[in-house]
């Protein structure tokens, strides 16, 4: 998918504090309470910090007139340091490394071989989305979660905005399951006990109406009038 800057960038910075709230730590407590999987380890990156694994994105670079990446080797020895020995599923911020496949799935027990290059492949999803914590000056987090095997599990996604919850139908998604009410009276408890709004809530379905949260994600407007009055 390619993304746009110019169009995505401003919608980024005016709704930074919705996309920082879909970053693990700041889910409700009853989402995270109803997640797929907790971290196992979370590696805290400063703003300073944060931009410099960014600077290590080539679109990012160039958007800011940046010459050339910086060192951040600390910042590698540092996640290796509390990467477990399991595999692991790395995400920065409310991203995973998707488009890089041989990094969505890392053995805990090499991540001394493995760390600096995760640091340093930020995505260019992750160069657009990560600028909503500068934009913040607030921390992010690189989490390691558990590596799952969801080859044979349900995935439904439900757009929640304005006190309205509707199906999305991807074009990667199968006909609608037949836990999907299940799933939708799910969601419905779930916005009625928290704030969540404006987002999109991918649930999961493992068996015998086991339904967990995979993500959430905001809903960007990314019109040039977003924000002016009706």
């Amino acid at each position: 998918m390619f993304l746009d800057p110019a169009r995505l960038v401003p919608a980024i910075r005016r709704d930074a504090e919705l996309i920082a709230s879909t970053s693990f730590e700041a889910w409700p407590d009853a989402a995270q309470a109803a997640a797929l999987a907790h971290p196992l380890a979370a590696l805290r990156l400063p703003p300073a910090d944060l931009e410099r694994v960014l600077r290590h994105n080539r679109s990012y670079r160039t958007r800011h007139g940046i010459a050339a990446a910086p060192p951040i080797d600390d910042l590698a020895a540092g996640l290796a340091a509390i990467a477990p020995a399991a595999p692991l599923f790395p995400k920065l911020g409310p991203l995973s490394w998707k488009e890089t496949p041989w990094l969505a799935c890392l053995d805990g027990s090499a991540a001394a071989l493995w760390s600096g290059v995760l640091l340093r492949s930020p995505t260019d999803r992750m160069a657009l989305v990560l600028e909503a914590w500068l934009a913040l000056e607030q921390p992010a987090r690189l989490h390691l979660f558990p590596h799952l095997d969801l080859a044979d599990t349900t995935e439904i996604r439900f757009a929640v905005q304005d006190g309205t919850i509707r199906t999305i139908r991807r074009q990667s998604d199968h006909p609608a399951p037949s836990s999907g009410s299940e799933a939708l009276e799910f969601v419905r408890s779930l916005v009625a006990r928290t704030s969540l709004d404006r987002v999109f809530i991918d649930v999961i379905d493992r068996g015998a109406n086991d339904l967990r949260i995979v993500d959430i994600n905001p809903i960007l407007d990314t019109r040039q009038d977003f924000g002016r009055a009706a």
